[in-house]
């Protein structure tokens, strides 16, 4: 590898405490785009890590797969956030993806992988045809997440809903 090959590394992209969690967005805020394809994105793709602060244990209550309780809503150049690029529900199928549950003690957390339809995007406007060549320079990305949770409480469960904007520089290789 060459010193100035394109390199991604999982870092923390943002943090912030919501109720009795810690919730930290982390990834590579670096991805290396190659002309054949995104699949070497996903293994860096941003996860949210939830951290129960709380002194009481507290179930989380989930979703993963396509309709993931954490997941890229819209994405936009950084320069032009009048070209931003909003996802649909994906073929109307609500029904992929599974019902999960955590019990997390304090201290303990719990990971959610975001879809990674964003790397997809970001991908396609750099290299809009498989095996092109790059378009320019590396580019810096917006891209807008949502994650929505239910937490067991008393009186009644609570559901937590975060909305994140984490920058990406996407890099031709």
């Amino acid at each position: 590898m060459t010193e100035n090959a394109c390199k991604m590394e999982i870092e923390l992209l943002e943090k912030r405490q919501s109720g009795q969690f810690d919730v930290e967005i982390i990834g590579s805020p670096v991805l290396c785009l190659e002309a054949i394809g995104d699949a070497n994105l996903a293994p860096f793709t941003a996860t949210a890590r939830i951290t129960n602060r709380g002194a009481e244990k507290v179930t989380v209550h989930y979703r993963r797969g396509v309709s993931s309780a954490f997941q890229s809503v819209s994405y936009w150049p950084s320069d032009r956030p009048d070209k931003a690029i909003a996802f649909n529900e994906c073929c109307g199928d609500t029904q992929s993806g599974s019902n999960e549950q955590k019990s997390l003690a304090q201290g303990e957390a719990l990971l959610i992988s975001s879809w990674t339809r964003h790397h997809n995007g970001i991908w396609s406007q750099m290299l809009p045809a498989l095996n092109a060549q790059p378009l320019g320079l590396p580019r810096d990305y917006i891209v807008r997440f949502s994650l929505s949770i239910t937490y067991d409480a008393k009186p009644k469960p609570v559901t937590l809903v975060e909305d994140f904007e984490v920058m990406f520089r996407a890099v031709p290789n």
